[in-house]
């Protein structure tokens, strides 16, 4: 597996070539910044070298950095005026050169990427192109096509980087947790100091217009729907530490990830925030012994209590215009699936085109109605990745998309049962705890567009990673050292 590169016995021309390469260009670059107005940049360079020749011995380290940044999508921007550069992008096309190389020089170290998804996820994406070649509006679907692209790309390199066991059981269940957690006390610092690029205001108007947690990322729904995703695998922290240090920790990292949702004032994260809550509960509670069902019920009173002394009223109230029919956000949401399902019949089977839904909708008599007065705004996406799907891909996308799922809940439960039935307890308590956090971003899907989340398409590659390591005998007897710690945090 490429955990290193300096694993070789033998120094391959392509090991010197490319950095030495890299090295040229950067000093080339330093050389040119140092003579310049912008003499002050010169060290970034070097900085960028530095890092260049860390990730090609340690590829894997790029991996978890990437990440570990998921959750800060505004913050990781290099560019004030692209949303599409940022820092994971060079980082990770990196990464794609030194698994290339490894794969070059020494044919013993392809990567092992195969998994029962691929067939469904080829016949998506060569739907996805048909769609786009026909599309009135083609340079949004292949801009699209191209998000999604990146988004299979991070699925084959989750499959590269965390299919050893070390990586699904200890390193990702952490690095998700770590860098989640710090965007969430972010978002409730930007909330509570009111600090403009950690916190926004809405784009309703009425009483649903206040002040939303943000953290790293660039919309509040988006910042809900991940740190639920987080949610899961802080029970199984809790349920697997083995001191109460780890116990505390596990408990005040699973309170800031729950507070910050609680802060975007997201209305979809509200109602899956408390299924999701009631469905761990439950679960978790039944592993209790009967004299710790006391604790967790005195725990969980004093959670509700807590939540009502210190959860605003504004929560509440915006909570409520979830069953008012004038409010603004209700009614263009409701606009979005009649002009979804009309557009449906337009183009029923490949659809308009990848993403081009807020281009079908901006130009539409609803977004006139509905919209502001600025025109930009009036181009809207639909806030239902499904939807989304089925007017950019028609009825047979949805159909694909939706079986890549299926696949992924299947290959869940088969990696569960197999280390349930082998008696390897907290290998399927972390299984069951990835499937919680799968099925949540699934859920939340029907309230936001996010087709190329990371975290979609993280979950989905775990889900062949369980599967495979469920179905090996494992390799050492568990001990301390060796026993995965099933993403203790």
């Amino acid at each position: 597996m490429l955990t290193s590169m300096r694993a070789r016995t033998a120094v391959n021309p392509s090991d010197v070539f490319i950095p030495g390469l890299a090295v040229v260009v950067l000093v080339a670059l330093a050389w040119v910044l140092l003579v310049s107005p912008f003499y002050s940049a010169a060290v970034l360079p070097a900085l960028g070298l530095s890092a260049l020749v860390v990730f090609w011995i340690f590829p894997q380290a790029g991996y978890y950095l990437i990440v570990f940044l998921i959750p800060f999508d505004f913050l990781r921007k290099l560019s004030a005026t692209s949303q599409a550069l940022t820092i994971s992008k060079p980082l990770g096309l990196w990464i794609l050169l030194v698994v290339f190389v490894a794969m070059v020089a020494d044919k013993r170290r392809t990567p092992r990427i195969g998994s029962n998804l691929w067939p469904l996820l080829i016949a998506f994406a060569m739907l996805g192109l048909l769609s786009s070649v026909v599309s009135p509006y083609r340079f949004t679907a292949f801009n699209e096509l191209r998000r999604i692209a990146v988004g299979y790309v991070f699925l084959a390199l989750t499959l590269v980087f965390a299919s050893e066991g070390k990586g699904y059981y200890r390193i990702l269940p952490r690095i998700i947790v770590g860098g989640m957690s710090i965007c969430s006390l972010l978002s409730i610092i930007g909330a509570v100091f009111h600090i403009s690029f950690l916190a926004q205001y809405g784009l309703d108007r009425g009483p649903s217009d206040v002040l939303r947690a943000t953290g790293g990322s660039s919309d509040p729904n988006l910042m809900s729907a991940m740190a639920l995703f987080s949610v899961p695998l802080l029970f199984h922290a809790i349920a697997t530490a083995r001191t109460r240090g780890r116990i505390v920790l596990a408990l005040s990292l699973l309170l800031i990830n729950l507070y910050a949702v609680i802060l975007t004032y997201s209305r979809s994260g509200a109602l899956l925030g408390a299924l999701l809550l009631a469905v761990l509960l439950l679960d978790y509670g039944r592993r209790l012994r009967p004299k710790h069902l006391g604790l967790l019920m005195i725990g969980t009173l004093t959670v509700v209590v807590v939540a009502a002394i210190v959860v605003p009223a504004s929560f509440w109230q915006r909570q409520r215009t979830v069953r008012d029919p004038t409010d603004p956000s209700i009614v263009r949401r409701r606009s979005y699936v009649t002009f979804g399902w009309e557009q449906f019949k337009i183009r029923p089977l490949i659809g308009a085109g990848p993403g081009t839904f807020k281009d079908l909708y901006g130009r539409s008599i609803y977004a006139f109605y509905y919209g502001d007065d600025d025109e930009e705004s009036r181009f809207r996406y639909a806030h239902n990745t499904y939807l989304e799907t089925l007017v950019g891909c028609g009825l047979g996308g949805l159909i694909f998309f939706v079986a890549i799922l299926l696949r992924a809940f299947a290959n869940y439960r088969g990696a569960f049962w197999c280390f349930k039935h082998s008696g390897r307890e907290v290998e399927a308590s972390l299984t069951k705890a990835y499937f919680y956090s799968f099925l949540t971003i699934s859920l939340y899907l029907f309230f936001i567009s996010a087709l190329y989340h990371k975290y979609l398409w993280v979950s989905v590659g775990i889900s062949q990673i369980a599967l495979t390591l469920s179905m090996a005998p494992r390799a050492e007897p568990p001990s301390e050292a060796s026993a995965p710690e099933g993403g203790r945090v």
